[in-house]
């Protein structure tokens, strides 16, 4: 059993304090995960495997508040709203096209879909961390329109590709049809 002095007590605790902060204020989770990371997962688990629950109890918080005028503020209420919707709709998808983050807040851009024939809604869900648990949400939807009114693509899935990702450059709806594959060009 080790023994400390008072003093280098409190530096432990401080440093370890210290740390925790840092750790906090730059994204970082207890686990070593980044709030990004973190809020991926969480998004994952609930809309591509559709455990709501399971998510919900490993990820938010005991205070969530709700910014999504259909939803009520806490975790249950979530949880029902999103667990109706997958019981009704289950083959409903919401695709990460990608993912941000600045401070305490993760911002996920999605394609988001009912089933294989729904030409979906552009959504952005924003999440505020503290703590390792995601305590606020909000959402920015969108329809995906069959025409738009520029060239830059925003039909089926080319609103969301059509921009470089990750060094990549995916191919347009368009170029797609026309040559009836999905092929990245770099």
């Amino acid at each position: 059993m080790l023994f400390f002095s008072a003093a280098r007590k409190a530096a432990i605790v401080s440093l370890v304090l210290t740390a925790s902060m840092a750790a906090s204020s730059s994204g970082m989770a207890a686990d070593g995960k980044t709030s990004k990371e973190m809020v991926t997962t969480f998004y994952k688990m609930v809309f591509e495997a559709h455990r709501v629950k399971e998510a919900f109890d490993l990820y938010v918080g005991p205070t969530y508040k709700q910014h999504n005028p259909r939803v009520p503020d806490g975790a249950a209420a979530s949880i029902k709203f999103l667990g109706d919707r997958f019981e009704t709709n289950p083959q409903a998808t919401n695709k990460i096209i990608r993912t941000l983050a600045d401070g305490d807040l993760v911002a996920v851009h999605v394609h988001s879909t009912l089933n294989p024939d729904d030409r979906g809604r552009a959504i952005v869900d924003i999440f505020r961390v503290v703590n390792d648990k995601i305590v606020e949400h909000w959402d920015v939807i969108q329809p995906v329109p069959e025409e738009t009114a520029n060239s830059n693509g925003c039909s089926r899935a080319g609103c969301f590709y059509n921009r470089p990702v990750s060094g990549f450059t995916y191919l347009s709806h368009r170029e797609r049809s026309n040559r009836g594959a999905i092929r990245v060009r770099g």
